[in-house]
Formats: structure tokens, sequence, C-alpha cells
């Protein structure tokens, strides 16, 4: 699982002790080219910039801003705006040409499914149906306003996978991976973002 947030406009209160503080603060300031996003939202209007973080669930950077949005869930304007508390993400994959067990392959994955995260929280941001005020992305509503809506959204593009669960499904790109040095069956599985190929 996935949680992703925008960053907002709000500052980081001080008494959420030094340590926290630090990592919250790194969270705001480093964002990666790739979370880095434009978004016309509810599909009208000029484009917003948008910066976003994107993080395993139960990543310590995910924890410390679900921890922090918990002890504050009345700020307004936040520094942290709640887009999807649990994106559940699956990579389809061919077993003969994939081994999610080698880490460069996992790492790879992971970072291939958060890039299909920020494209999917741009498309449902865009959709009139989650109807998100433009000014809830700077966080003037307050970090928990969008969460709900945009799940509605988010929950159509998932689909149930054997083994049960349902999840966003995205075909694994190969180009630059390590090629699986024993042969396997050629078939296609889909792992839950649980498991080591995320």
């Amino acid at each position: 699982n996935l949680f992703v947030a925008a960053v907002g406009e709000g500052v980081v209160v001080p008494d959420s002790g030094r340590k926290k503080h630090d990592v919250l603060e790194q969270i705001i300031r480093n964002v990666s080219k790739e979370q880095n996003t434009l978004v016309r939202v509810g599909g009208s209007g000029a484009a917003r910039h948008l910066k976003l973080r994107v993080f395993v669930e139960n990543s310590i950077e995910a924890k410390a801003v679900i921890d922090y949005i918990n002890a504050n869930p009345d700020q307004a304007p936040c520094p942290f705006v709640v887009l999807a508390r649990q994106l559940p993400m699956a990579v389809s994959y061919a077993r003969a040409r994939l081994d999610p067990s080698c880490a460069a392959v996992a790492d790879r994955l992971r970072k291939q499914a958060k890039t299909r995260a920020v494209k999917m929280l741009r498309d449902a941001l865009a959709d009139p149906a989650a109807a998100p005020h433009p000014l809830a992305l700077t966080g003037t509503h307050g970090p928990n306003a969008l969460a709900p809506a945009l799940s509605r959204v988010l929950d159509r593009l998932c689909t149930r996978i054997d083994g049960g669960g349902r999840f966003v499904v995205f075909p694994a790109k190969t180009e630059g991976l390590p090629a699986q040095t024993e042969a396997f069956p050629a078939k296609t599985d889909a792992l839950p973002a649980k498991t080591k190929a995320l």
C-alpha cells in the first residue's frame, strides 16, 4: 500500500518533537522531480503546481506524516493534505523475465508504482466526480478534506486479483531491469505492494 499526500502551505507546528520535526521538514523540502506535477482540478481552470509525497504505507516518512495529521487534524492551513491513505498497488510481470526477490528489481518496481500513483492522483483530481476545491490542495480546508471523495474515484480503478484483495494493477516496465537468470514458465503474476516486489 502507498500513502500519498500533497504538500500544503501550512507550517509544521513545533510541538511535534525535534526529531519528528526534522523528518517532516525534510519531507516538505525534498520533493523529487517525478512527484512535482501539474493538475487541472476538476478538469477545468488553470493547471496548478502540486508537490506530492508518495511513500510505502509502513515507511518512517509515511508514519511521521500520519502521526502529525492525527495529532493536528484541524490545522488549517496545514503542511500536508492526505490524498490516499492506503493506495493498493500491484504489478503484473512475466516470471520468465523478472525476479522480484532481487533487491534492484524490487526497488525499481517500487519506483514504478510511485510514478503510477502520481499519474493516478493527478487524473483523480481532474475528475469532476471528486469535485475538489482548488484551495483544498493548499491545506486551507485541513488535512483530510480531499481523501473521502478521492477514495471513491480511486476505488473504481481497482480490480480483484487471484489470492484476494483489490489492487491497482499496472504492467512492469522491464527496460533496464536485471533479467531473470532461472527459467520459469512464461506467465503473468500480479503481486500486491506488500510483497517483496513492491
